[in-house]
């Protein structure tokens, strides 16, 4: 069962079968967005996202982590404390953390990072740390 959350305006899931966040559960604090769904702007927020589905515009969540998984198509600006990409990113990422390309990721993007983990996977676009 899915619900809109009116304070973050995220989709949520609250059912057993879809609470998966990489190999761990999701928690309180941690939301999920289904592969059935598409959002078409910006994405703000305090707690981990999971993306399955599509994105299109911005996602902010400050210091938190972004994981796209890998049935995702992601087409926007992020800002996270950590992002992991299994799934199609592009456009561009800004992490205070760490970015992770996993294999089965694909990205073509823009990346500022302090520290980068690349699994298998040349990216296209720029790498550089973040200024300041």
């Amino acid at each position: 069962m899915l619900f809109w959350c009116g304070v973050c305006g995220i989709a949520r899931s609250r059912t057993r079968d879809t609470v998966k966040l990489e190999p761990n559960n999701l928690q309180a604090n941690q939301s999920r967005l289904g592969t059935g769904l598409l959002v078409k702007g910006e994405i703000l927020g305090n707690e981990d996202l999971l993306i399955d589905g599509s994105v299109e515009g911005v996602v902010q969540l400050d210091e938190q982590k972004l994981m796209i998984g890998p049935t995702a198509k992601v087409q926007a600006d992020i800002m996270a404390g950590q992002v992991i990409v299994r799934g199609n990113l592009k456009g561009s990422a800004r992490a205070k953390g760490r970015i992770e390309i996993r294999n089965d990721g694909s990205v073509t993007a823009n990346l500022t990072t302090p520290q980068v983990f690349i699994e298998g996977l040349k990216p296209l676009g720029s790498l550089q740390p973040p200024s300041g």
